[in-house]
This record gives structure tokens, C-alpha cells and sequence, in this order.
């Protein structure tokens, strides 16, 4: 596995392009009931804004409920993981930074990712692209849970968490959902939130892959010096307290959604 740094020193806000193999190999898609959810919402279909849409892991099915997509990615190696589609165009920028035409959007849309931006002028330039009626609709991923554990996994886990702790972003540690934030938007309804969950049976090879893939998990991988090797005792470390069985891994998926006045 090539692990790239794509910075001399981290900036600010995370840059995962030095992750994009990693992300695109172990972050799951996003379960059905999520599209389903935002498919029920719409009044319209004919385009979709995705901002930080990464390696594409929501918008296959965004193009499978639009007939076209935008995807804004501003970093570079994950916008070149996206899969090329003639109804998808990729806008390698910064959301904050996207100019679109006004009231053309049925939706924009920020799977875990929208907590990486200026919240505020995100959502001004979002509701400025939505045409009346049309839905934004965010999400996050919660912290992955771990039902029918063993003890020695979950202790494996925990002590994880200490050294992980220390490699928070305060993007995260000052969290607010979703909805808080549409709750503050002048130009959106009142926001309806959602929690949805996605279940998983997962090698330990396939767990470590995915805790690797959150900011602090990079930024711990980063910190050893040898990410390669941060990725592998951490899968040796789970793989030795479940001997061969795999990992029943829990994803909660926390959002909201709002329509544009």
C-alpha cells in the first residue's frame, strides 16, 4: 500500500489525497436507507450539487437519482479517484469557492464533509444554487461501534482511542450537527434530521483500513513515521483478539435535511 504525503507540514483543515487509495479501498458506500431517504425528499432530479465529494463513495447513486452531478472535491488525488461519467463534472475547488448558477440545483448535498467547511458561506452559496423548494441534505458519520466485541478487542480499541484522542482535529471536538447548523440558515425550512445505521462483517485488515481512513487515524498513521507499518500492527492487533473470525462493525450515519425557502 502507497502511502503519499501530499504536504510538507498538515495544513488546517485536513488534506486526504495522501489517503485516496486507502479511502477508496476501505470507506464502505453509504447504505441504501440514506439514499432513500433523499430520494423521497426531492421535487426535482434534473441536477445535484455533492460538495467534498472525495473518491466518489456517495455519488454513484447520486447520478442514479440525477441526471447530472456536480462534484466539488478540492483535493486533487481524491477528485482523480472519481470514476469518470458523462453526466458527472468535477469541479476541483473549494466549496467556499464554487460560483454555480442561481436557483438551476434540485440538491446539494455534503457527506461527511461539511464539518471541513466555512459552514455559514457554504450554506449561503448553497441556498443562492437551490432552485425554490429544492433540498440540502448533509451527514456524518458517527463513531464506529463495535456490538458483540470481545473483551480483548474492545480493549485493543480503547487503547486506540487514548493515542488517537491526542490527534483530534478541533473540527470535531467542536462538533455540531447538521441540523444545528441548518437551524441557523435564514434561507432553509425548518431541518429535519435523520440517524440511519450501517452494518458490517469486516476482516481486521478491512477495520484498521477504515479507522485509518478518519482524520485522526491519518494524523496517528502520520505521527508514527511509518504509516505503512501503523497500518498493519494495528490490523495484527485486532486480528489476534478475534482469531480468524471477522468484525461486526456499526456505522451510525447522523444528518439533516432542509429545503430552500
Amino acid at each position: 500500500m502507497a502511502w503519499q504525503e501530499t504536504m510538507a507540514t498538515a495544513p488546517a483543515i485536513p488534506r486526504f489525497g495522501g489517503w485516496a487509495q486507502l479511502y477508496a479501498r476501505y470507506r464502505p458506500a453509504y447504505p441504501a436507507d440514506l439514499m432513500g431517504r433523499l430520494s423521497e425528499a426531492l421535487v426535482g432530479r434534473r441536477l445535484c450539487v455533492e460538495l467534498g465529494a472525495g473518491t466518489g463513495k456517495a455519488t454513484e447513486a447520486l447520478l442514479g437519482l440525477f441526471d447530472r452531478v456536480v462534484a466539488v472535491e478540492p483535493d486533487p488525488a481524491m477528485a482523480n479517484a472519481l470514476t469518470p461519467h458523462p453526466r458527472l463534472s468535477v469541479l476541483e475547488r473549494r466549496a467556499e469557492d464554487v460560483r454555480l448558477p442561481a436557483g438551476e440545483a434540485d440538491a446539494v448535498t455534503a457527506f461527511t464533509a461539511l464539518h471541513w467547511m466555512d459552514v455559514d458561506r457554504v450554506l449561503k452559496r448553497a441556498a443562492t444554487w437551490l432552485r425554490p423548494g429544492g433540498v440540502f441534505f448533509g451527514c456524518g458519520l458517527a463513531p464506529a461501534q463495535f456490538p458483540g466485541a470481545p473483551a480483548a478487542m474492545s480493549s485493543v480499541l480503547r487503547a486506540y482511542a487514548r493515542r488517537w484522542r491526542g490527534h483530534t482535529h478541533g473540527r470535531l471536538t467542536g462538533w455540531r450537527s447538521v441540523a444545528a447548523h441548518l437551524s441557523d440558515a435564514a434561507s432553509f425550512t425548518d431541518p429535519e434530521p435523520f440517524e440511519v445505521y450501517a452494518d458490517f462483517l469486516w476482516s481486521p485488515q478491512e477495520t484498521a483500513g477504515f479507522l485509518l481512513t478518519t482524520s485522526f487515524g491519518q494524523a496517528f498513521a502520520r505521527a508514527t513515521g511509518d504509516p505503512d507499518q501503523a497500518f498493519e500492527t494495528l490490523t495484527q492487533d485486532l486480528a489476534a483478539t478475534v482469531r480468524g473470525s471477522l468484525i461486526g462493525v456499526r456505522i451510525p450515519v447522523e444528518g439533516a435535511l432542509a429545503r430552500r425557502c
